[in-house]
């Protein structure tokens, strides 16, 4: 089952998702990383580390599997689809944090990266 990260301000709301959106992709759109301040797009279904590297900003990752939390970053503003296996522990999710590698974003994103 997916789970959705909706970044509002400043709280946090995870939702169950059974499914993908429509036609299975997540629409493209502006990224944002605000540690390096660099700015990019992303096309549908790209990762956030992919997105990353197109705008000239290196994410940690190890495993790809969302199973390390070696790529573990903060959703400041946006929304993502992801599907970790379990590397996050409910308090760093709760405080915003997604695993990137497995990160997909919904639309305009920004993290700190």
């Amino acid at each position: 089952m997916k789970r959705v990260l909706v970044k509002k301000s400043a709280s946090t709301t995870w939702r169950q998702r059974g499914g993908n959106l429509a036609g299975g992709k997540q629409p493209g759109g502006e990224v944002r990383f605000t540690l390096s301040g660099k700015r990019g797009r992303h096309p549908p279904g790209e990762t956030l580390p992919e997105a990353a590297l197109n705008a000239g900003v290196w994410i940690d990752s190890s495993c790809q599997q969302g199973v390390c939390g070696s790529c573990r970053v903060r959703l400041t503003g946006g929304a993502v689809d992801t599907e970790d296996a379990g590397g996050l522990a409910e308090d760093a999710r709760a405080a915003g944090y997604v695993l990137a590698c497995c990160s997909r974003p919904r639309g305009a994103v920004s993290a700190e990266a």
